[in-house]
């Protein structure tokens, strides 16, 4: 189901053995995104900007396939308000915390044996990825942060951090 994340990063994991590279973690601090609570680590790797890293938890495969089944019921049984567009910021909220509440309902039924967090958790990701911009929604709850930049898909994503700069 969901597991713990690892702390190290993938370019660890991926650069092996090197004498010549390091890896300094600068800071490490939580957030709070709605009901669950997420570390940031700011780590020095030697690259030419401090490299950070929010800590998500790994969701397994069968997990995530429930996630999508319950992302295709959710459609069918959550109305829009005012109709097909969401024109204020109001009503997009309101929309949001209906996703939340129903994605928990379902999520709960599903996995009896799961945790609070758990299903927080999950019911989050759901909704982020459903009407929000997925793991970037994240980002924006760091008060830290000052800018996020998504240049396309396939690039890193770019932030300004108050402390650490880019």
């Amino acid at each position: 189901m969901v597991k713990k994340a690892k702390r190290e990063s993938e370019s660890v994991q991926d650069a092996g053995y090197n004498a010549d590279y390091y890896e300094t973690e600068l800071e490490s601090y939580n957030i709070s995104v709605g009901d669950i609570t997420l570390q940031v680590i700011i780590k020095d790797v030697g690259d030419y900007v401090p490299h950070y890293q929010i800590v998500l938890p790994e969701i397994d495969h069968v997990t995530s396939a429930l996630l999508e089944e319950t992302k295709h019921s959710l459609v069918g049984e959550v109305r829009m308000p005012g109709g097909q567009k969401v024109s204020d910021s109001e009503e997009a909220t309101e929309l949001r915390v209906k996703f939340l509440n129903k994605a928990r309902e379902k999520l709960k039924n599903v996995l009896r044996k799961a945790s609070e967090n758990d299903i927080n958790m999950l019911s989050r990701k759901l909704v982020n990825d459903m009407v929000g911009l997925g793991d970037i929604e994240y980002l924006l709850e760091d008060a830290f942060l000052e800018e996020v930049v998504v240049n396309n898909s396939k690039d890193m994503v770019w932030v300004f951090h108050k402390r650490y700069g880019w």
